[in-house]
């Protein structure tokens, strides 16, 4: 090997010893990097610069090698994800541009202008997040829309739905004066609604007007298509009124007229079990259970189950031997 030769292959391996522990003190000084360390902080801003001049030099003409450029990149991401760290561990960004002002750096040595990076990443985090709120804005304004194109109820339901659902509210409270407007501003909305006229009838009896109440039964009779829905109706509205009495007849009517009825025996059970005849709603209960089942209605058979084990609970039955 001849003299140059020697020294070009000493050269380069020193070279390369220099940037590789370059490389290395950053790695180093990063790995011991806190947002109080000014000292630490600069010095890593000078190792850079100090790195960048070495290759500049170097590799001016030709391409850097495939292992610096892998571990100066892994340097770079990990000075950009500590960049809020050496701000503040310089003071500020105030201090780093005087700091980078004074040393007299350009942009093209962009680690001291992480200022910049950590605005810019602000400005697409706040244009991500606007973003993502525009969309589901636009998603909830496009169901909103397509739901009252094609799938919302005329406005006159929702207005009926809503006088009903105060009227339900004002019994609860024990108001049947208000119940009662809000059952009459319904009714205005439709008139035939035999189930409104019976509603309105119950209401009247809690108020004590029976001749208004009768009256309204005879409506809400003369509209219903089948005898065995009044007597359904009006059970179910003077259970819900605390008319017990009144709704055992009821549900007995509606039994006499449909003995496979499972609602007419679950309101009879209702009644029993509300005058304390535990074993009477028991056994209603329990025709109301079969007839239920063979009909196959799952949402019935629940509410009568739940209320047979409610009632078994709380008034269990003395046994014969006691």
């Amino acid at each position: 090997m001849v003299i140059e030769d020697k020294l070009k292959y000493l050269r380069s391996d020193t070279e390369r010893n220099t940037i590789s522990n370059q490389l290395d003190d950053v790695e180093n000084l990063l790995g011991k990097l806190d947002s109080k360390n000014m000292d630490l902080a600069e010095r890593i801003l000078y190792q850079m610069d100090k790195i960048d001049r070495i290759l500049s030099q170097t590799y001016a003409d030709t391409e850097i090698p495939v292992a610096y450029q892998t571990q100066l990149q892994y340097i770079y991401n990990r000075i950009r994800s500590h960049a809020q760290t050496i701000i503040s561990a310089i003071g500020g960004v105030e201090q780093l541009k005087v700091k980078r002002e004074r040393a007299g750096k350009k942009e093209d040595a962009w680690w001291w202008y992480l200022d910049n990076y950590v605005n810019n990443n602000f400005k697409k985090s706040v244009q991500k997040t606007f973003s993502i709120i525009g969309i589901i804005v636009l998603i909830a304004v496009a169901v909103v829309i397509i739901y009252e194109q094609f799938f919302a109820p005329p406005p006159e339901v929702k207005a009926r739905i809503r006088h009903e659902q105060a009227a339900d509210r004002l019994v609860e409270s024990g108001d049947f004066d208000g119940a009662l407007q809000e059952i009459q501003a319904a009714l205005k909305i439709v008139p035939g609604s035999y189930e409104l006229w019976i509603w309105q009838g119950v209401i009247q009896q809690k108020r004590g007007d029976q001749d208004a109440a009768q009256q309204a039964f005879l409506k809400g009779h003369d509209l219903v298509d089948k005898l065995e829905n009044y007597y359904l109706t009006k059970a179910y509205y003077e259970f819900i009124s605390g008319l017990t009495d009144a709704g055992l007849a009821d549900a007995q009517m509606l039994v006499a007229i449909n003995p496979q009825s499972p609602e007419g025996f679950l309101y009879i059970g209702q009644a029993y079990e509300n005058l304390g005849e535990t074993t009477k709603a028991l056994d209603a209960y329990e025709k109301a259970s079969v007839l239920a089942e063979k009909s196959d209605n799952a949402e019935l058979i629940a509410t009568i189950k739940v209320r047979m084990g409610m009632l078994m609970q709380t008034s269990p039955l003395k046994s014969p031997l006691n």
